[in-house]
């Protein structure tokens, strides 16, 4: 009798824990993985205010996707060809990206981004400085590959670019 009556209180105390502990062992794993993918967007943002196109494309997975609010598509290898481009136009870069909510299932991550970047460089018909604002709200998918998150796919829900304070289209 004692014997059963241990195994049952075991295995009580033992669902007990499952069901307890394994809520915060998710919740700790989605804090670690959200702390992990904010800490890649800091980097990526310092890496644009050095204008260092290759430590920005080190966390973009090799199928990486971008899906514009449009409906317009590139790949990485778009990103690879225009980005170097871009940041040697560029007098000054800064941005910031922030992840406003994230929820993790196994080793991928979906996101919810805000980013908002500013770029002076001199304008071909104006020979002036100008200053572009671009803000998105993207949702965004993150693979974990051994120990790194890499973006795989963002598709911006919202866009918005300014040009010295006028409204831009977007592509």
């Amino acid at each position: 009798m004692k014997l059963a009556r241990l195994s049952v209180s075991s295995f009580a105390t033992s669902l007990w824990l499952l069901t307890v502990c394994t809520p915060s062992v998710r919740a700790d794993a989605t804090a670690d993985a959200r702390r992990a993918i904010q800490t890649a967007y800091d980097k990526m943002d310092a890496a644009a205010a050095r204008k260092d196109a290759k430590a920005m494309l080190a966390y973009y997975a090799s199928d990486f996707q971008f899906i514009s609010a449009k409906g317009r598509k590139r790949d990485l290898k778009f990103q690879q060809e225009t980005l170097p481009r871009v940041l040697a136009a560029a007098q000054s870069m800064r941005g910031k990206t922030t992840v406003r909510k994230l929820t993790l299932k196994g080793r991928e991550a979906k996101a919810l981004v805000h980013s908002r970047g500013v770029m002076t460089f001199i304008n071909r018909n104006t020979q002036q400085i100008s200053t572009l604002i671009v803000e998105s709200v993207s949702k965004e998918i993150w693979s974990k590959t051994g120990q790194r998150w890499l973006k795989k796919r963002v598709r911006n829900l919202s866009e918005k670019q300014t040009l010295d304070g006028r409204l831009v289209p977007t592509s």
